[in-house]
């Protein structure tokens, strides 16, 4: 009897047990199910979204450009004037190379002739390569449209896989006239994809052609599938590019999008279980609150990742049509405005620089903090950067009643820093102390040394001085309970009235990360109503040290003093040429066609002539064979520079009598190597010795008539003391690091220079002073130092002290060495160079 009460009183409890734990089991199934089906909702929702988003940044990167050329060539046609292709580089080569810079999703960008030729690029590798036989080109001739979107293609000069993206360029007739043609970045895409894909690990977006050839990947495989998980039921979204034959395909294997609330799943089913054993609804209660904490907590997340991504993404969006609004600004600035519209133009270009600052701002930060940020340590003058900051505010801080003082020392050497970098942050010191600071000071304190407190070594471990900025307002400081947020991302701290200054809140946090990867440290000191005072620290070489021991091409020694032909029909190739030739102690002549090289080869003795094979009109196998043909130059050892496959010409380089020859761009160490090798040529049986027979002779020149000497000074002293257009143009050749070098070694022959001319007055040196004469004239003028150049030339054609037609008592040996002396001193203090040249004068 009891145990029949007892199995009685059991049946009930364990019946609604069952009944408990089997509701509840389907109440769960009910949630979880409707919970999967929200989440791949939710999933194609953000596919699409993410699709949408691509496919617009798509057609922008497409329509910024395309704006850009449209633009050109309307303004052209508006004028009623023909247009050729020169005049589409000349308006267009500053703007396409600033755009190309500031825009990732193009790497390159090539002005292609109307034969096939690409006559400008911002990679000048590519110059003079013939793409005529693309498909782009070919298409462009036949049916001249614009914005044409090519299939893949393989580079000829890095075999790597590139996305040709190219418009006609046409003439007010309709006649082709040439071709421009960008590199589209596949792999940009790809970690654009890549990065919003990173929610699921299995997720594939793909943009491709209508023949489903892909064009971007995003794991960077171009050989997939735009449906890489048939048969898996995988989530799917799909969108086409408005103004590109491009279709975008995004998928997630249902599996993996599951996946992500597998984890709640298995919570609330042990939940379920302890539920059963315990109290049901109790636990149940518990297993559902913590379920749904788990949910808000991944969803939070989640929205952390997506805003990041989207924030990255808007940045970018926002660059590029702000790249080209920029350009349009500076185009329009270039036409006749009125007053008014002048202005307005203006107020755009500087509400538009303003944005990007922000934006860099953005960039900049997200850069540092995935460590992506490279700096690019070069000679830099930090008093010009502390003054153009101080200058840059001073309008602003005037309009607070507020003035701004410098402290320079006036021996600060120039120093091998990254002066954009820390530029950047003094500009920011300065604005956030003329923001804060009314009816005051602010002041900037600049010291460079030892410093006591903090010591910074190279690899070495040799101590490098360091370079201390301050910055100090008398503002409205910051409070104290703030002061630790001070270098926190978006933090906004100092005391501010009712309408007090804004800002994003990045630009303390930008100045930290650029101090720390610069190896400095940052500090501020400051006290509520009183003032701030913001400090850095950095290792902060002179210039000149770094130079004596960075110099890479003065580790290659060249034992002959050869004099030398560089034959190529590229200004910037030659002017980089004969740059490292002389400055590696060869004399270096240069000639721009064959013909030239074939006239200047008869007249000069040259101990071997560097020979470029593609150029046009007198190809360098032309120039070979007439040289081997004529007796005085037949025995002048060629050696050939050529970007050409060498295993198609090795064959015709033997044919032709090379004595060696040179892929570029050129191994200088290479190439002195083989010129060492050259056996040295008996010079009695040339007729005429004269080495400066070089690019400075005009060949239409009458010899017969030379203009008088002092004339040619006089000319010579009016010219400006340095052309910055050359120096663009080595710079853009050669790079900067290798022009600084370039530079350095100049600058350590301009003493030796003035010396030698102060006492060639008094007793004549010969072949020493003839052959300083020409190498300055050959370094000064590649390098951009007109005045000088010129100077050095007329000294070597008509010798030192000048003598013919001296009517003039202005013109007397010691004022014309006074003269160069002050012309040398200049040029030195332009590079800011302390200059012993004045020593020379009595």
């Amino acid at each position: 009897m009891p145990k029949r009460i007892l199995r009685a009183s059991l049946v009930l409890p364990l019946v609604t047990l069952v009944a408990v734990g089997a509701i509840s089991g389907l109440g769960i199934a009910q949630l979880i199910n409707q919970h999967e089906r929200a989440l791949i909702f939710e999933t194609e929702q953000r596919l699409g979204t993410t699709l949408g988003i691509m496919s617009e940044h798509l057609d922008q990167s497409f329509r910024a450009l395309d704006t850009l050329v449209t633009s050109v060539v309307s303004a052209k046609a508006a004028s009623g004037s023909s247009l050729d292709i020169t005049d589409f580089i000349t308006e267009t080569h500053t703007i396409l190379k600033r755009s190309i810079d500031h825009l990732p999703q193009f790497k390159t960008y090539v002005l292609i002739s109307d034969n096939g030729i690409i006559i400008s690029s911002n990679n000048i590798n590519l110059i003079g390569l013939d793409v005529s036989d693309r498909n782009y080109f070919r298409t462009h001739r036949t049916d001249p449209t614009n914005g044409y979107l090519d299939k893949p293609i393989t580079s000829r000069r890095t075999a790597r896989r590139v996305v040709p993206l190219s418009w006609a360029i046409t003439n007010t007739d309709g006649s082709l006239i040439g071709v421009l043609a960008v590199n589209f970045s596949a792999e940009y895409f790809d970690d654009i994809a890549a990065n919003l894909t990173e929610a699921y690990s299995d997720a594939s977006i793909s943009i491709a052609y209508s023949d489903k050839t892909i064009f971007a990947n995003s794991n960077g495989d171009y050989s997939a599938s735009l449906d890489p998980y048939s048969g898996q039921n995988p989530v799917t979204a799909m969108r086409t590019s408005n103004d590109l034959p491009l279709q975008l395909v995004a998928q997630v294997p249902r599996a993996a999008v599951l996946a992500v609330s597998g984890n709640k799943t298995s919570v609330i089913w042990v939940a379920y279980t302890l539920t059963m054993i315990f109290l049901t609804i109790m636990v149940l209660g518990m297993g559902r609150a913590l379920y749904i904490t788990r949910l808000a907590r991944d969803r939070a997340r989640e929205t952390e990742t997506r805003q990041t991504q989207m924030f990255s993404m808007i940045s970018h969006e926002i660059k590029t049509p702000l790249t080209g609004m920029l350009g349009l600004s500076d185009l329009l600035l270039k036409q006749e405005l009125t007053e008014q519209q002048r202005d307005y133009v203006q107020s755009i270009a500087r509400a538009g620089k303003d944005m990007r600052v922000i934006v860099n701002d953005v960039l900049d930060l997200g850069k540092l903090e995935r460590g992506q940020l490279r700096l690019q340590p070069t000679i830099s003058d930090v008093s010009s950067i502390v003054r153009d900051a101080a200058d840059l505010y001073a309008s602003q801080a005037s309009q607070n009643n507020t003035s701004i003082a410098v402290d320079i020392p006036d021996d600060l050497p120039t120093l091998y820093i990254d002066g954009h970098r820390l530029a950047q942050i003094v500009r920011n010191f300065v604005s956030n102390a003329t923001k804060f600071t009314t009816d005051g000071e602010i002041r900037i304190t600049v010291s460079h040394g030892r410093d006591l407190n903090t010591s910074f070594a190279d690899d070495k471990g040799e101590e490098l001085p360091a370079l201390t900025i301050r910055v100090s307002d008398t503002g409205t400081g910051i409070p104290e309970d703030k002061q630790r947020y001070v270098f926190e991302r978006y933090s906004q701290f100092h005391v501010q009235q009712e309408e007090g200054p804004d800002g994003t809140g990045l630009g303390l946090a930008i100045c930290k990360q650029l101090t720390e990867a610069m190896g400095g440290t940052i500090g501020f000191t400051s006290t509520s109503g009183k003032g701030t005072t913001f400090w850095i620290k950095i290792p902060a070489p002179e210039s000149s040290r770094i130079y004596s021991s960075i110099n890479d091409i003065s580790e290659v020694v060249s034992e002959q003093a050869l004099n030398l032909l560089v034959v190529d029909d590229n200004s910037l190739n030659r002017k980089m040429a004969s740059a490292y030739l002389e400055n590696l102690g060869y004399r270096a002549d240069t000639a721009e066609n064959g013909e030239v090289a074939v006239e200047r080869a008869q007249a000069v003795h040259y101990d071997a002539i560097l020979l470029d094979i593609n150029m046009p009109g007198m190809s360098g196998w032309d120039v070979a064979d007439k040289l081997k043909s004529i007796p005085a130059t037949a025995d002048v050892p060629l050696i050939a520079l050529t970007a050409s496959n060498l295993d198609t010409i090795e064959e015709k380089l033997s044919t032709h009598h090379f004595t060696g020859y040179l892929e570029k761009p050129v191994n200088w160490k290479q190439l002195v190597d083989m010129l060492n090798a050259l056996p040295v040529r008996d010079r009695t049986d040339v007729v005429d010795d004269d080495p400066m027979l070089m690019t400075s002779i005009d060949p239409a020149a009458n010899p017969t008539t030379p203009a008088d000497p002092l004339t040619l000074w006089r000319e010579a002293m009016e010219m400006p003391l340095i052309d910055t257009a050359i120096q663009q143009e080595l710079r853009d050749a050669i790079g900067d690091a290798a022009t600084d070098k370039l530079t350095a070694r100049f600058v350590e022959r301009l003493d030796n220079f003035a010396l030698l001319a102060r006492n060639q007055l008094t007793a004549d040196a010969g072949e020493e002073w003839e052959t300083a004469c020409h190498d300055m004239k050959g370094m000064s003028g590649s390098l951009g130092f007109a005045r000088l150049a010129a100077l050095s030339a007329v000294m070597h054609d008509h010798g030192w002290p000048l003598t013919a037609g001296a009517d003039s008592n202005d013109h007397d040996p010691e004022t014309m060495l006074e003269q160069l002396l002050t012309t040398i001193s200049d040029t030195m203090a332009a590079l800011n160079t302390p200059s012993e040249s004045k020593r020379a004068l009595p």
